[in-house]
């Protein structure tokens, strides 16, 4: 019996039939989140570096998402601040070295570098967030 599934799974593959644990539910995906699903994939870490004067900032990355997912990032010389665009401008959602959002939703975001030293100094910022 094990012998004759085997076959019918292989034939079954081997003719482009899905596999019944590959078949899912856009409904089970998107329990929880309205209309909007979980990111399709997570891009690689992206690592951004420049240098900022004493007590200075600027906007070192900005993206647009339309699903869900996380948000981590690390920095070395600079304070890693991630703002989302609202209707009165833009908001502080963190701020730290390392920075971490577990559910961050469709939005318009950026990442700012902030220098509170009172020295210039060489910063880099390592980022992961979701495609979607």
């Amino acid at each position: 019996m094990k012998a004759l599934i085997c076959v019918a799974a292989v034939s079954a593959l081997i003719a482009g039939a899905p596999s019944a644990q590959a078949q899912f539910s856009r409904d089970v995906i998107n329990q929880g989140h309205g209309d909007w699903g979980r990111c399709i994939a997570y891009l690689p870490p992206l690592t951004l570096a420049g240098r900022l004067n004493g007590g200075d900032s600027e906007v070192v990355f900005t993206w647009r998402t339309t699903c869900h997912s996380s948000f981590s990032a690390s920095a070395s010389g600079a304070t890693v601040v991630l703002q989302r665009l609202s209707g009165s401008g833009w908001v502080d959602m963190t701020s730290g070295f390392p920075s971490y959002v577990p559910d961050l939703g469709p939005g318009t975001y950026r990442i700012v570098a902030k220098n509170e030293w009172a020295r210039a100094a060489d910063y880099q910022i390592r980022h992961r967030r979701g495609l979607g």
